[in-house]
This record gives C-alpha cells, structure tokens and sequence, in this order.
C-alpha cells in the first residue's frame, strides 16, 4: 500500500521520486526513526540491495542521511517486488518489505506537509 501511495503522491505532486527535494528531504529527517535507519545501513553494509531489473546496480548507505540512496533503497525495492521474483518466505525479502514501509510511511508524511 505504502509503495502504491507513494507512486501516486509523487505523480500528483509532480516529484521525481528519485530526487524528490530539499524540502520533503528536510521534513523526511525531522521524522525519521534513526535506529531504522542505523539498523538498515549495517544490513546493505553486509549485503547491499541489488536492483532485480539491473543487477549491476547495489545500494547502500554512506551514512544514515545518504537521502538519494534512502530513495533509491526504496525504488529498488518497489522494483524487486513489483518485477523481481520476492516471496515472504525468504527472510531478507521480508526484511526489505518491512524497511521500505517504514521508510516509505515517513516519505509520504514528507511529502504531504
């Protein structure tokens, strides 16, 4: 649901959702759990997400405020779940679904100040 509320607010809303702006960026971080953010970071420092449609493109965090690589986190992804082969019964699948939520909750209150 997050990921559908998202795709629409950017496209309503006119954001590159890639990008979005300092402002949402700004607003993301004032109400973003940082321990989320911390415990992410440590996970794609073991094993950074790989992009499904393009393999030869990972993500990771440089640090906790990295927003683009946040964005991208999430982009990723949304693409690994809506094109890729992800099952609940995979553990890190699992992990990325409930990292992305949390993430993607804050982003859309971001964008909706």
């Amino acid at each position: 649901m997050y990921y559908i509320s998202f795709e629409v607010l950017t496209k309503i809303r006119n954001l590159d959702k890639c990008t979005l702006n300092e402002d949402v960026e700004e607003e993301f971080f004032k109400i973003a759990d940082s321990n989320i953010l911390e415990n992410l970071k440590s996970i794609l420092d073991e094993r950074p997400l790989i992009n499904m449609l393009k393999p030869s493109k990972v993500v990771r965090f440089n640090d906790i405020h990295d927003f683009p690589n946040i964005l991208m986190f999430v982009n990723y992804g949304r693409n690994n779940l809506f094109h890729g082969d992800k099952s609940l019964d995979i553990e890190r699948d699992k992990t990325i679904v409930n990292y992305g939520s949390q993430i993607l909750e804050k982003l859309i209150e971001s964008i909706q100040v």
